[in-house]
């Protein structure tokens, strides 16, 4: 139930708004003809902005956040597809048993260069 009221209020606040712009135009104009129809326009719109327009940011952030969300999810999806093994099960397994080398080619793997040990710390007399 708070999804369908939470996915109808986008809907529900846009008509509101229209609505609210539509009367005020209309009480406006029977009130004091088209000047009173233009001040009924303005009034109710820098209401609509000052009171709708955060709520429908907020909303917009939504349905923004969902769309990312939905193509981060169908990249990732499609990312383990690409990078699937095409040989699966134990001949492969045992035909794939070298140590990975994390996108280096293999000669940079086989060098590692010296090795530097630290050397302990012993307090001179001066101190």
């Amino acid at each position: 139930m708070i999804r369908i009221i939470i996915r109808s209020y986008d809907v529900l606040a846009e008509v509101a708004l229209w609505v609210l712009l539509i009367v005020a135009t209309a009480i406006g104009y029977f009130q004091a003809g088209v000047v009173g129809a233009l001040i009924g326009f303005g009034v109710s719109f820098v209401f609509s902005v000052m009171a709708f327009a955060p709520i429908l940011m907020i909303s917009d952030m939504r349905g923004s956040l969902k769309s990312i969300d939905a193509s981060l999810k169908k990249s990732a999806r499609s990312a383990v597809v690409a990078t699937a093994p095409a040989s699966v099960g134990p001949s492969a397994q045992a035909k794939d048993r070298r140590e990975p080398s994390f996108g280096k080619p293999a000669t940079a793997v086989a060098h590692q260069g010296p090795v530097l040990r630290a050397r302990p710390v012993t307090p001179s007399p001066e101190d």
